[in-house]
């Protein structure tokens, strides 16, 4: 990040980069919901009864991210209706889907203005202005790599996007019949998005007017695929075609001079990235994003290798921690039931995620134990029940979790030891002010325990005992402060169970 942003908006990007709760809902198909829980057809913004928003507000949830509101066209619906790969996944997905029920890819964007379907922007604005006044922030979608397919962009400026490479062979896989590559990565070809040219200044500039009107809508932008506009990125997917239309590569990245721009019109603008990859997530918060997804701990939480996931936690610093976004799950990945292999092992997740620094992520329904998929082309999925059991245990976390130690404290990473299960135990404390909390969880299938110790662990009033309380079992434990310190807290806790004490 270059200094002159550094020095203006530092304190701000400070102040606002701590933790907070996200919840995701998948505009179309959470409508489609509540028309069936309120009996009534709720099909725009401005039908969406104010309760709904309560419920995250009562929850101390902060952000509201409203997945696919932009406009999408006519061809990318048809591809996700016709497109026979598509159609045998949503037979898996949804066994007795109708093509009513696809709705197309939030992700093949033709511009930046409300789906009709669902409103105009001043129904967005309005929304905004609804949920601020309540206490919540709204995120929306940025999308910056490609346009749909058949976005009006791609006539009135075919210049605007990757071409053909001159005197190439012009592939129908990789360009559409006007010679302008589709979108990808990673060898998946997107049939219903164009790639965009960010080489191509006059291009750059007209983006960066298109994202602060976007800015304007919304206090926080969540970009999708954000790392491939890094020039290294464009460099070795599209630099062969770029070079041969003489395009040089720009001395600066794209994402610096953006967001700055927001940033010095909405100085509490946040901007957060989807990346997976490490040197990528450091290089966007370089680029001045405030958050960046932590896949990596996702990964290492999905593969259960206790000695790569400690390695992870004890290896970062907590200011990387305190700009990433923690999730089990979102409309990427697979119900978290379903990816952690079972409700327990999900919820043992859900307290190593959801009690580390930074932005937490909670995807639609994540709270109810769900195992089947919500695909993003789809207005709903299989019909579940509630599990009371999950049910229970995010109520229960989110009372803890949303306690201002967990949102602005400092967090420390600590070794567990003195048994031969302790290898078995995940612990790191919070303490802000007067608040101090230890998280240790027994992230395997067998009961564990070892011992802690707890630098901060103080006296009150010169009396060595000191009450610590378990606050998932509301049980209060009487242990001397100067034990706690020198050897430890001694635990004991069940498979894929945890305990978070007050002390």
């Amino acid at each position: 990040m270059n200094g002159h942003s550094n020095h203006s908006h530092g304190h701000v990007r400070k102040e606002r980069v701590s933790g907070a709760s996200l919840i995701e809902l998948s505009v179309r198909p959470w409508l489609w919901y509540l028309s069936h829980k309120y009996q009534t057809n709720i099909t725009q913004l401005s039908d969406i009864p104010i309760e709904e928003f309560q419920l995250y507000v009562d929850r101390k949830i902060k952000w509201v991210w409203l997945m696919g509101i932009w406009e999408i066209g006519f061809q990318g619906l048809h591809h996700d209706r016709t497109d026979p790969g598509l159609l045998s996944q949503y037979k898996i997905t949804l066994p007795d889907y109708t093509l009513d029920d696809v709705i197309g890819s939030p992700y093949a964007i033709t511009q930046y203005h409300c789906n009709p379907q669902l409103g105009t922007d001043d129904d967005i604005n309005s929304l905004r202005q609804k949920l601020n006044s309540m206490g919540l922030l709204l995120m929306l979608d940025f999308c910056p790599n490609h346009s749909a397919a058949d976005s009006p962009q791609a006539k009135t400026n075919p210049e605007f996007y990757v071409c053909a490479p001159k005197n190439g062979e012009n592939s129908e896989k990789i360009y559409n019949n006007q010679g302008i590559a589709y979108g990808g990565y990673d060898q998946t070809v997107w049939m219903d998005t164009l790639q965009y040219n960010y080489w191509n200044s006059t291009f750059a500039k007209a983006k960066v007017h298109e994202l602060l009107y976007v800015a304007s809508l919304c206090d926080g932008l969540r970009c999708d695929m954000s790392f491939l506009l890094l020039n290294d990125q464009i460099e070795k997917n599209w630099g062969v075609e770029l070079a041969s239309h003489n395009f040089k590569r720009p001395s600066q990245e794209w994402w610096t001079g953006a967001i700055l721009a927001v940033k010095s019109q909405y100085p509490n603008f946040i901007f957060s990235a989807e990346v997976y990859e490490m040197p990528l997530v450091t290089k966007l918060q370089q680029c001045g994003f405030d958050y960046t997804y932590d896949k990596t701990l996702y990964d290492h939480l999905g593969d259960g290798n206790l000695d790569k996931l400690r390695d992870w936690l004890s290896s970062q610093s907590e200011e990387y921690f305190r700009h990433s976004i923690h999730f089990i799950s979102n409309h990427d990945q697979p119900r978290a039931a379903t990816f952690f292999g079972s409700t327990w092992r999900a919820n043992a997740a859900a307290f190593i995620a959801f009690t580390m620094p930074g932005l937490r992520l909670y995807w639609m329904w994540e709270n109810r134990g769900y195992v089947n998929k919500l695909d993003i082309r789809l207005r709903r999925e299989q019909i579940e029940y509630n599990r009371p059991e999950t049910v229970q245990f995010y109520r229960h976390l989110w009372a803890i979790t949303t306690e201002d130690v967990f949102e602005k404290g400092h967090w420390t990473y600590l070794e567990v030891t003195g048994s031969e299960s302790a290898w078995r135990l995940i612990a790191y404390r919070w303490h802000y002010l007067n608040k101090k909390r230890l998280v240790v969880v027994n992230y395997s299938d067998t009961q564990a325990s070892g011992y802690i110790k707890v630098a901060n662990a103080e006296p009150m009033a010169g009396n060595d005992i000191i009450p610590v309380r378990d606050m998932l079992t509301d049980t209060t434990y009487e242990r001397s402060a100067s034990t706690m310190r020198t050897v430890g807290l001694s635990v004991l806790i069940n498979s894929w169970w945890a305990q978070i004490f007050e002390y």
